[in-house]
Parts: C-alpha cells; sequence; structure tokens
C-alpha cells in the first residue's frame, strides 16, 4: 500500500507547486486537505488490485497497524456496492482485477492390489497393478469435502463432495478420483461445508473431539460414536474378544491319572490374505478381515487405504447386508450378499494371537505378505467381521450341471436384487469374489420388486455369496453415491486380449459414458531461450526449474460414478465363459451337448443385457424359479 501513499503524495504536490509556488515552498511540511485535492483516477498496484486515494487516506497510518497484508483488504468505499472500488470505475475496470484461481487437488500414485482378500493364492496370480480410489457423494448440497486431517491427509486419495454441481466448478475444485454427478445446469455452483455430520455432539459432555473427520465419519458408520479421540479406540485384542468366542480348552490323560487342560486352540485361525491385509477365521464361522489404514508404513511394499477408502468400502458392505433381511418389509431381499456383522476401527500393534497364526499360515502356504509385527502403536486398522460364505469358485469343484445352472442364476438374482434396492453395480466379480457353499437348509426369503420369488430344487441345492464390495458402486440409504473411480488404475485394462477377466474390464470400462470435464492444471511456461555466458560454470548443479501456471484445460472423463447396470450383465458373461472354459473339461464339470449349448446362449445373450435384472429371465433358467 506504500506504491499507492506515494503516487498520491507525489500527485498533489506537483499540483499545489503549479498553483501557488511560494505558499506552498513556505509551507511544505502541510499536507493539503481533502477539499483541496482534485479528483484522481484510481492507481492500479502491482497485485492487480485498484484503490482511489479516498480509500487510501481512509486508512491509518502505517506505523500505527499489525503488521497484516494491507492488499488483501477492502473497505466500502461508499458507493452502495460494498466492492472497495471507486464509484467512478468503470465494470470494464473492475473486470480487469484478477480473482483467485481454485485449488486444485495434487494427483494421486496409484497403488498396488490383489484380486481376492479372503482367500488362500490363486493358482494364477495376478500382478499387482495399482489401485482405483473410492469416493462417496451425497447426493444434496449439504454433503462435505474430505477432511485434510493428520492421517493421509498429504495424499489425499479418496474424498466426499457435493453432488448436483457444475462442471467447471466441481471439477477444478476436486480431482477426477472422486468424480460427482454432474447438473443440467452449468451455472449451479455447490460451496462445500462441513464433512460428515457426526451423530452425537461431541462438545455436549465437554469432552473436545479430537478425530479426523473421515475418521469419525467412519466410526459413525460402525455404531463406535463414544470414542472422542484416538486413544480412546479399543486394541485389536479388545475386538476380538467381542465377537469370538472363547474355544474350551481340551482335556488331557487317561485313566486313573489327574486330567490337566491342554493349550487351548487359537480363536481365529489365518485363512487367507490380500495385498492390504489378512482374513481369519473364528470357531464359529466369522471371518475377520483385517486391514491396516491411514498410516505411514508401507504395507507389503504398498502404500496403507486411507481411512476415506475404507469408509466407503464399509457403507458398501453394510447396506448390501442388509438386503438379507426378513422379506416382509423391503421390496427386494435375497440371502446372496455377504453378511456383515459388524467392522470395527482399533488402534495398536497387531495382536499376539494373529501373528502366531500368521507363521502357522506362512510354513503352510508360503507367505506373499510381510509377517505384520511392524506397525507402530497409533496405528489404525479396520476389521470386517463377516459370515463365512464357503469356497471360492475358482477352487470349488462342480458336481453336476444343476449346481452350475444355479450358480450363475443365483448371482443374476443377486446382481438383479442390488440393482433395484440400491442402484448396485458389482464391478470386479471375478471367480475369486464368489463363493460356493452346499445348501443345507432352506436359502431364504426372496423379494424382487415387491414379489416373493419361490426357487425350485434344483436351484438351490447350492448357495452363492458375493464378496469384495471394493470396486463397487451403490446409493447409500441417505441418498448417496459410494462408488470407485477406476480411472485411477489404467494398468487394470491392460491386461492380455484374449483372458475373459481383462476383456470384461475393458467392456465395462467403455460402457461407462464420458463426460467433458474442466479441469485446473498446472503447465510449464514456456520460456525465451537466452544465449548461455561462457563464464557460467559447468559443475554447477543448481537448474532453475522452469516456472508453472495455472490455467483450466478440458478433459473427456469417464464418469464413474453413473449408474450402468449394464457392468452386472457383462461380470455374468465373465461367470458363464469361467464355468464353461475353466471348470468343465477333463477331471472337471461334465457337460453333454445339450447342457452346453444352453451355456453358449446365455454367454452370447448376456452381452446384449442391459442389467441383470434382465439377464434374470434369460430362457438358461426357465423353470427354476417363478413369482
Amino acid at each position: 500500500m506504500a506504491e499507492a501513499r506515494a503516487y498520491f503524495e507525489d500527485i498533489d504536490k506537483e499540483v499545489l507547486l503549479e498553483e501557488s509556488p511560494q505558499k506552498h515552498a513556505a509551507d511544505n511540511n502541510d499536507e493539503p486537505t481533502v477539499e483541496e485535492q482534485s479528483p484522481l483516477p484510481p492507481i492500479q498496484l502491482a497485485s492487480g488490485r485498484k484503490v482511489t486515494r479516498e480509500w487510501v487516506n481512509s486508512l491509518p497510518a502505517l506505523e500505527e497497524l499489525e503488521p497484516i497484508n494491507l492488499e488483501t483488504l477492502v473497505e466500502d468505499d461508499g458507493d452502495g456496492d460494498g466492492d472497495g472500488d471507486d464509484a467512478s470505475t468503470s465494470t470494464d475496470e473492475k473486470d480487469d482485477v484478477a480473482a483467485p484461481l481454485p485449488v486444485t487437488r495434487p494427483s494421486v500414485a496409484a497403488l498396488g492390489r490383489r484380486s481376492s482378500i479372503l482367500l488362500p493364492p490363486a493358482m494364477r496370480k495376478p500382478s499387482r497393478g495399482s489401485l482405483p480410489r473410492m469416493s462417496i457423494m451425497p447426493s444434496d448440497a449439504t454433503a462435505a469435502q474430505g477432511s485434510t486431517g493428520s492421517r493421509g491427509s498429504a495424499r489425499p486419495r479418496s474424498s466426499i463432495v457435493a453432488a448436483r454441481t457444475s462442471v467447471a466448478a466441481e471439477r477444478a475444485r476436486h480431482s477426477s478420483l472422486a468424480m460427482p454427478t454432474l447438473a443440467e445446469d452449468e451455472d449451479a455452483v455447490t460451496e462445500p461445508i462441513e464433512a460428515v455430520p457426526t451423530a452425537v455432539d461431541p462438545e455436549e459432555d465437554g469432552v473436545a473431539d479430537s478425530l479426523d473427520t473421515n475418521l469419525r465419519a467412519l466410526l459413525n458408520d460402525c455404531d463406535q460414536t463414544g470414542v472422542k479421540c484416538e486413544d480412546d479406540l479399543p486394541s485389536m485384542a479388545d475386538v476380538i474378544d467381542e465377537f469370538a468366542p472363547l474355544p474350551a480348552a481340551l482335556p488331557v490323560g487317561g485313566l486313573g491319572r489327574k486330567k490337566k487342560a491342554a493349550a487351548a486352540p487359537p480363536r481365529l485361525r489365518k485363512i487367507g490374505e490380500g495385498t492390504f491385509g489378512e482374513a481369519f477365521k473364528d470357531a464359529s464361522g466369522k471371518v475377520y478381515k483385517v486391514v491396516p489404514m491411514g498410516g505411514t508404513v508401507l504395507v507389503n511394499g504398498e502404500e496403507q487405504k486411507p481411512v476415506a477408502e475404507l469408509r466407503a468400502e464399509a457403507v458398501v458392505a453394510l447396506r448390501l447386508s442388509h438386503l438379507g433381511g426378513d422379506g416382509k418389509s423391503a421390496s427386494y431381499t435375497c440371502p446372496f450378499y455377504a453378511k456383515t456383522h459388524a467392522v470395527r476401527v482399533c488402534r495398536g500393534r497387531y495382536d499376539d494371537s494373529l501373528l502366531a497364526e500368521w507363521c502357522r499360515w506362512d510354513k503352510e502356504n508360503e507367505s506373499e505378505n510381510d509377517r505384520p509385527d511392524f506397525f507402530p502403536e497409533d496405528q489404525l486398522f479396520a476389521v470386517f467381521i463377516v459370515a463365512d460364505g464357503g469356497t471360492d469358485l475358482e477352487h470349488y469343484r462342480f458336481r453336476s450341471y444343476d449346481e452350475a445352472i444355479a450358480v450363475l442364476f443365483q448371482a443374476s438374482l443377486a446382481l438383479a436384487c442390488g440393482e433395484g434396492a440400491c442402484e448396485f453395480e458389482h464391478r470386479d466379480l471375478h471367480w475369486g469374489n464368489l463363493l460356493i457353499a452346499p445348501a443345507e437348509n432352506e436359502l431364504g426369503p426372496v423379494m424382487l420388486n415387491g414379489a416373493p420369488v419361490e426357487i425350485e430344487t434344483s436351484a438351490s441345492c447350492v448357495k452363492v455369496t458375493l464378496i469384495d464390495f471394493t470396486l463397487s458402486r451403490v446409493v447409500t440409504p441417505d441418498g448417496g453415491v459410494a462408488f470407485c473411480d477406476l480411472e485411477g488404475d489404467p494398468a487394470l485394462f491392460d491386461g492380455p486380449t484374449g483372458d475373459t477377466q481383462a476383456d470384461t474390464y475393458r467392456r465395462m470400462r467403455k460402457a461407462i459414458p464420458l463426460e467433458t470435464v474442466c479441469l485446473m492444471e498446472e503447465v510449464e511456461e514456456e520460456e525465451e531461450e537466452e544465449e548461455e555466458e561462457e563464464e557460467e560454470e559447468e559443475d554447477d548443479g543448481d537448474k532453475t526449474k522452469a516456472p508453472k501456471r495455472t490455467e483450466m484445460v478440458t478433459r473427456r472423463v469417464r464418469d464413474w460414478s453413473k449408474h450402468v447396470p449394464s457392468t452386472n450383465a457383462l461380470w455374468l458373461h465373465y461367470l458363464v465363459d469361467c464355468v464353461m472354459n475353466q471348470k468343465s473339461g477333463p477331471g472337471g464339470l461334465a457337460l453333454n451337448s445339450e447342457q452346453t449349448k444352453v451355456l453358449r446362449g446365455f454367454r452370447k445373450r448376456s452381452l446384449r443385457y442391459e442389467s441383470a435384472s434382465e439377464a434374470v429371465w434369460d430362457e438358461a433358467f426357465r423353470g427354476l424359479w417363478h413369482v
């Protein structure tokens, strides 16, 4: 602001000297009054702001001010517009003032992933590619932007964004990894506000809530609303005590001798592993999926999942688990999704009993993971407690054609119920994410669009369970959208041509609609070439980087938040292909010519279906069910 004061003082001195040189020479220490000053145009500062003399004179002396940035102040100039500009300033001049550019989120490095988490390593192990990111997108304008908390905030990978906003404003404010539903009104802009509302008031008992916003939201979803800080979180042993029953000690010894109790078997036994976590099972059949999150320590050579991403996965799992209701109050009900008993957040080191189980598994199966004994005391974990669904399709041995067609039918029916209930798309239903178990009892109630479904005995000889919703898309109970942007994982679409799973990812991507969006990106400015000076030292290692500027660019991107149920039909095509080419033949399922014709016809037609809700009516399933 000093430049503005000096500018007006110099102008005043020139004017006074021209009017009365003798008077000004005698009284050159007296500043002229406001009435004596002549009207002057506003001055434009180096920052681009235009200010008038009246506004500059209204400020106190610089020595009386606190050390602040004066160029960020805006005073009312009295012209009624409250903008601080002189009333004589034209609209064009005001438009010349540069507005601050939107801040864009930094790009995200891709992380590795493995195809299955709950099962032993597959015979054909997929390569570790990069992991796409999940988001939860509220449906109304009261949604929130992701927190910038201490855990994982340096590299944001998932966020909670407001929906129904303009293309330019939304894409400029968030990276393409969290793409909201786009509004038709391109001028409507929704500003981010408070992230996710807490279920309880953290201040009502006088204790401040010091938790990261995403962690607080996850705790609310997990019914752990009483936690006010990370020190209040339970340990991994506390979670095991809450859900795993204590095994009875085994008596040893014979007749005539005093019996003594042998060491009790482990409460949890490891049954599988994945890139980001371990899977254990208790004596009652519950499976515990333990995933570290939000920390800085690498896990199996990969960065940990952020808290927001685990929250999105928890929301999808809990939402689908509710579909297995009593069939009386819901329009869509089915027992074919993994029942999630609970999701818990815990803190601390890995439990010693689980480390011992990890070592046992390593001796028997040669684990691909690092022994999880390196986590710090403040490490966070998400524990998913789910029902055991049986053996995955990859390792299951079909005993008859009836079992094979029952699996395909139940998978179609499950996806159709999910589509109708919550616009569900699995988007990663490979043969490691479909579990099969013998149907010891009735399958349970099934409702399709409010109509009870009766399944014939031949189609209920086994029970299917869909698992692993890391890449899934679903509408949450409050109307939001939880989805995963697979554009963050370009390697997912680079599999070999002719491989059914790789081709399915590519077909699915092609089905997702393209959107034209505007993004703020940093680009390097082109500098004029200058002649190098001979006296410049060649051994000088300091190189000046070219300056960068932010500009608006247009991109065509896939909007993975959109509901495209044809992706479910594409995965049904993949499943029937697996049954025909991977599970049949010598040593596998024996198919006659008529059965092969039925399966081949369903595989061909599934590529043309717009949803699983259409596929469930395919002629291959004729006679297996009725409403």
